[in-house]
Protein backbone atom coordinates (compact mmCIF):
# COMPACT_ATOMS: atom_id res chain seq x y z
CA UNK A 1 0.00 0.00 0.00
CA UNK A 2 2.94 2.63 0.62
CA UNK A 3 4.40 1.70 -2.79
CA UNK A 4 0.90 2.88 -4.29
CA UNK A 5 0.60 5.66 -2.31
CA UNK A 6 -2.03 4.78 -0.12
CA UNK A 7 0.07 4.42 3.51
CA UNK A 8 -1.57 6.51 6.40
CA UNK A 9 0.28 6.55 9.50
CA UNK A 10 -3.08 7.36 11.51
CA UNK A 11 -5.04 4.70 10.06
CA UNK A 12 -4.19 0.56 11.17
CA UNK A 13 -5.08 -1.54 7.86
CA UNK A 14 -6.35 -4.69 9.10
CA UNK A 15 -8.10 -6.30 5.76
CA UNK A 16 -10.93 -8.93 7.46
CA UNK A 17 -14.61 -10.39 6.57
CA UNK A 18 -17.04 -9.59 9.09
CA UNK A 19 -19.68 -12.85 8.98
CA UNK A 20 -21.27 -11.37 12.00
CA UNK A 21 -21.24 -8.52 14.53
CA UNK A 22 -22.90 -9.65 18.25
CA UNK A 23 -22.78 -8.09 21.95
CA UNK A 24 -21.83 -10.18 24.72
CA UNK A 25 -18.67 -11.85 25.96
CA UNK A 26 -16.27 -12.93 22.98
CA UNK A 27 -16.68 -16.87 21.97
CA UNK A 28 -13.40 -18.35 23.42
CA UNK A 29 -13.37 -21.93 21.90
CA UNK A 30 -12.27 -23.02 18.77
CA UNK A 31 -14.07 -23.85 15.69
CA UNK A 32 -13.75 -25.65 11.99
CA UNK A 33 -12.34 -24.10 9.36
CA UNK A 34 -14.95 -22.15 7.34
CA UNK A 35 -14.25 -22.26 3.82
CA UNK A 36 -16.94 -20.45 0.74
CA UNK A 37 -15.90 -19.67 -3.22
CA UNK A 38 -15.76 -15.60 -3.97
CA UNK A 39 -16.48 -14.69 -6.78
CA UNK A 40 -16.05 -11.09 -6.71
CA UNK A 41 -13.07 -8.54 -5.18
CA UNK A 42 -15.24 -5.64 -3.64
CA UNK A 43 -13.92 -2.51 -2.53
CA UNK A 44 -15.97 -0.97 0.54
CA UNK A 45 -16.04 2.09 1.87
CA UNK A 46 -17.06 1.63 5.69
CA UNK A 47 -18.47 5.20 7.35
CA UNK A 48 -16.81 4.40 10.66
CA UNK A 49 -19.52 4.73 13.20
CA UNK A 50 -22.87 5.63 11.15
CA UNK A 51 -23.06 1.46 9.78
CA UNK A 52 -23.11 2.89 6.32
CA UNK A 53 -21.22 1.27 3.74
CA UNK A 54 -20.43 2.12 0.22
CA UNK A 55 -19.12 -0.21 -2.77
CA UNK A 56 -16.34 1.65 -4.60
CA UNK A 57 -15.57 -0.90 -7.41
CA UNK A 58 -16.20 -4.59 -7.91
CA UNK A 59 -14.17 -6.88 -9.74
CA UNK A 60 -14.98 -10.40 -10.73
CA UNK A 61 -12.70 -13.23 -9.59
CA UNK A 62 -11.66 -15.05 -13.13
CA UNK A 63 -9.99 -18.54 -12.49
CA UNK A 64 -6.28 -18.37 -14.75
CA UNK A 65 -3.88 -20.74 -13.55
CA UNK A 66 -6.12 -23.34 -12.25
CA UNK A 67 -8.28 -24.28 -9.34
CA UNK A 68 -6.50 -23.67 -6.31
CA UNK A 69 -9.26 -25.85 -4.25
CA UNK A 70 -8.37 -28.76 -1.43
Amino acid sequence: MARAGFLRTEWVFCPHVTLLYRAGVPFTRAIDPICWTANDFVLIHSIIGEHQHIELGRWPLVERQGSLAF
